[in-house]
């Protein structure tokens, strides 16, 4: 059956089995709440369903706000609320055997601290028929954000022990000339997404290896999906302030969520891709802005190059932080670099004269819009210029078809110039294609693209031969 069939066949469930006697309510949804309960019921397939593609079973979580306040009616979930999406949706298709609670979520005061984690059941799995579950991202893809355009303030809060947590509320705002483009832009670069399949030349053990990776990496934040999807194409913005000049960076694809080791890997439309990043694109926003002539190599202090990334953070977080910085941030590993934080942060002062007054005033937060603004012109310069050609941000860098890889790399220069006034030198490409035999872990196997998509057991090809046929029906 399709997800619609299934999608009634649930609803009706819900509304004959579950709500009269888990719920002790006879009276069925109509009109608006009952389609408001379609929507919620073929969500929760969307986001759990496609997760059970592989061989093993861990890792296959999705998440959902159980707390009521999250569902207030306003533009974020217009067709959402607590008693239909939760009490009915989710709790119901427990109740019935479709979905089951892994996890409870953990509230801190009002606000969720994590989310209540759930896994789609073969029961749910059955009634999709014989159903090859390598094809499940094709057949269900993810639901697009109802509001694509998000606001969210940050504030922290501290719990019973003293712990420190950082607290993100969505917030309502008034819509201008500027965010109905913004939101117009979105609308044309999703569809466009929509008309390409992404995948990732990997086999499922391979893909299921990526996800407990994903599973124990702690400093994602809640922009990102918590497991990989596939069917996760469509993007959403997400600003720090109603003014819309703070934040503002693309999140939603599932391709940013993956190990940069394994990009490479990415296909479009079963396509060799190719990735070309800024190197140093806030330091050179900030010489931009100052006329001065940016360094090399922004982020070289003198140490081994194996902690440019530890340097690079440091860096980050000296120009997100709103006063000065006496230790460093959480989950920054300086000890590896056998220097103290005063010591990497003085490096850091000394290097970039020219700019050190930027650092601790937050300024971070804008340069993520102004790095956004470059993402979205390229993404739409693609559509309109390369006949609808698909490009995959991750936040300052961007993958394309390999065949495109010159374009990319002068549109890219064009767009700093046009925003900046100044020319830039982008860094070496850092995601042509490796081979599986030259990664340096061990215990990976050592098979190069091409005999991958020779084999039988690797989902990509299957993927993109049913997505050409969905697409041309």
């Amino acid at each position: 059956m399709s997800l619609e069939h299934v999608t009634e066949q649930i609803v009706d469930e819900l509304q004959s089995i579950y709500r009269p006697q888990g719920l002790g309510k006879l009276r069925n949804l109509k009109g608006d709440r009952l389609q408001c309960l379609r929507l919620s019921v073929s969500s929760l397939i969307a986001d759990s369903l496609p997760l059970i593609m592989g061989r093993t079973s861990s890792h296959r979580y999705a998440s959902i706000h159980k707390r009521s306040n999250h569902y207030t009616g306003d533009r974020y979930d217009p067709s959402q609320t607590y008693k239909i999406h939760v009490v009915t949706a989710y709790e119901g298709m427990v109740w019935l055997g479709y979905l089951q609670e892994e996890k409870i979520g953990v509230s801190l005061r009002t606000q969720g601290k994590y989310l209540t984690r759930y896994s789609a059941t073969r029961k749910l799995l059955r009634l999709f028929g014989d159903v090859d579950v390598e094809l499940l991202p094709v057949l269900i893809p993810s639901k697009r954000l109802e509001e694509p355009l998000i606001v969210k303030i940050k504030r922290e809060e501290i719990d019973e022990r003293g712990n420190r947590y950082n607290i993100s509320e969505q917030v309502n705002y008034e819509d201008t000339a500027a965010t109905q483009q913004m939101r117009s832009n979105l609308e044309l670069i999703n569809n466009n997404l929509e008309r390409h399949w992404i995948d990732i030349g990997l086999k499922d053990s391979e893909l299921h290896e990526v996800r407990r990776q994903l599973a124990q990496d702690t400093v994602r934040n809640d922009e990102y999906p918590e497991t990989l999807n596939l069917g996760k194409r469509c993007l959403h913005r997400s600003f720090l302030n109603t003014e819309f000049t703070s934040g503002g960076r693309f999140y939603g694809g599932w391709w940013q969520i993956i190990p940069k080791l394994f990009r490479s890997h990415i296909l479009i439309d079963d396509k060799r891709t190719v990735e070309l990043d800024y190197s140093g694109l806030h330091p050179a926003f900030l010489y931009a802005q100052e006329a001065q002539q940016i360094p090399d190599d922004p982020y070289d202090v003198g140490l081994n190059l194996d902690h440019r990334d530890i340097v690079k953070r440091a860096f980050n977080a000296m120009l997100n932080a709103e006063k000065e910085l006496k230790r460093a941030p959480q989950k920054l590993k300086i000890r590896q670099t056998g220097i103290t934080w005063t010591e990497l942060s003085n490096r850091l002062s000394e290097l970039h004269r020219p700019i050190q007054h930027h650092f601790y005033t937050g300024v971070g937060n804008y340069l993520q819009f102004r790095d956004s603004q470059i993402a979205e012109r390229i993404m739409l310069r693609f559509i309109r210029e390369k006949a609808g050609a698909v490009v995959l941000p991750v936040h300052d860098s961007f993958i394309v078809h390999h065949g495109y890889e010159t374009e990319l790399h002068n549109m890219m220069i064009e767009e700093f110039q046009r925003l900046c006034g100044q020319e830039i030198i982008l860094g070496k490409l850092t995601q042509k294609y490796m081979s599986l035999a030259d990664r340096p872990e061990a215990g990976w196997p050592s098979l190069d693209l091409d005999e991958l998509l020779r084999l039988s057991d690797v989902g990509c090809i299957k993927r993109f031969e049913e997505f050409k046929r969905i697409s041309l029906t």
